[in-house]
């Protein structure tokens, strides 16, 4: 990855990756410097990810399985210097499982995503879904708020994978625009103090350092166990591990209701799984709303950086086959003006919301997948007055 030739749509993994090399150098460094005052704990942290840090690059170009144990960061480490943040602990396999799984990149189009975010799952379990690799990465025209306390921001980006865990996603968005690198000068600089052991000017250095450098950028990451449970009921009753943290100020999520955004993003995952399933079957493809283009493998840039490893991005642009009607637009400016509880306690006259059913003649076998997509629509619109307002039962899209 390099921060001047990735595609846009590959530039928070290689944000994400950058954050991580520079903190454990600074990391690094500081450590050798404790160590310089007889630190014997700081010299026993100093390993692992901590000093092969500028090594995962080229374990992820060659594709080959990677040592966890080779960039495992002590605790002690993660807690004073990474902010106790298990995203960035969890990188490099991240990283590993969607370079060596598919490299896939799936780019909602803004109405697909619309839909997505519409259409009810809530009768739908895990076992329904299929995923098209076991790590696949989801770009998002339209970002979704986020709020958690004083912190807040917006996700653009998501990471998923299926796990011996279950499900995780992390999300990434706006809160890594602005982030202030390292530059390649100041890395060498550092290496050259500590080949040197000139730990004097080494201290003098980091006096002077800003606090930019050390500032986490808000990222949040959450599991769910893949049971057979439908998934948004199954969401009341689980713990939840999830954290975010945001400019030296660790927060760790309390276990209680899942947020709304988060809800929104399962839905998509969801959603989007169920349709990239029915796009592959042709007896099928009619009721799927989704196009799934094949993928378009960036050009190489004109001067090709060897430590690249997004210019092979497999990025497939998802679009939908019929444009949003003006109701379905309406009502997903209200789910995020106002939340999904508020937004579907009043819904048009006998609103039929989008939602996914079990094939014809299968409808009684609680073991069959539920892949067919039934669009929302409307009945009884026209027996409103002039000026009646539509009216309909409290319904909540799950």
């Amino acid at each position: 990855m390099n921060p001047n030739t990735a595609p846009l749509l590959v530039q928070r993994l290689e944000d994400f990756l950058h954050i991580w090399e520079d903190s454990l150098l600074l990391a690094e460094a500081l450590l050798h410097l404790r160590i310089s005052h007889r630190d014997t704990e700081a010299e026993s942290d100093l390993r692992g990810g901590v000093v092969n840090w500028s090594r995962l690059r080229g374990d992820l170009l060659s594709r080959r399985a990677i040592d966890e144990r080779r960039f495992e960061i002590p605790e002690r480490v993660t807690s004073s210097y990474l902010l106790n943040s298990p995203v960035i602990s969890l990188l490099p396999i991240l990283l590993s499982n969607w370079s060596r799984s598919s490299r896939r990149v799936y780019s909602l189009s803004a109405d697909f995503q619309r839909s997505l975010e519409l259409t009810s799952i809530g009768s739908i379990t895990w076992n329904d879904v299929t995923f098209p690799f076991p790590s696949f990465a989801i770009n998002l025209p339209i970002s979704i708020p986020w709020r958690e306390g004083e912190m807040s921001g917006d996700i653009d980006f998501l990471l998923v994978e299926r796990t011996k865990e279950g499900v995780r996603i992390v999300s990434l968005g706006g809160n890594m625009n602005g982030r202030v690198f390292l530059s390649d000068e100041r890395k060498r600089r550092i290496a050259r103090d500590l080949h040197n052991h000139d730990f004097g000017r080494l201290r003098t250095y980091f006096a002077g350092i800003s606090q930019v450098y050390y500032a986490m950028p808000a990222t949040q990451y959450l599991t769910l166990s893949a049971n057979n449970c439908p998934i948004m009921l199954d969401l009341d009753g689980q713990e939840f591990q999830r954290q975010v943290g945001s400019e030296m100020r660790p927060v760790e999520m309390s276990q209680a209701e899942l947020p709304d955004f988060w809800k929104l993003i399962i839905r998509m995952v969801v959603g989007l799984c169920l349709h990239i399933e029915l796009s592959g079957h042709a007896s099928t493809k009619s009721t799927s709303r989704a196009i799934v283009s094949s993928w378009n493998k960036f050009s190489h840039p004109v001067t090709p950086d060897p430590r690249a490893i997004t210019s092979e991005a497999q990025v497939c642009v998802v679009n939908t086959i019929t444009a949003l009607g003006p109701e379905e637009v309406q009502l997903h400016e209200r789910i995020r003006a106002v939340g999904i509880r508020e937004a579907t306690r009043e819904l048009p006259a006998q609103y039929r919301r989008a939602h996914w059913r079990r094939l014809p003649g299968h409808g009684d076998d609680p073991s069959a997948p539920r892949c067919v997509k039934v669009e929302a629509y409307m009945t009884g619109i026209t027996r409103l007055p002039e000026q009646g307002l539509p009216g309909g039962s409290q319904v909540e899209i799950k």
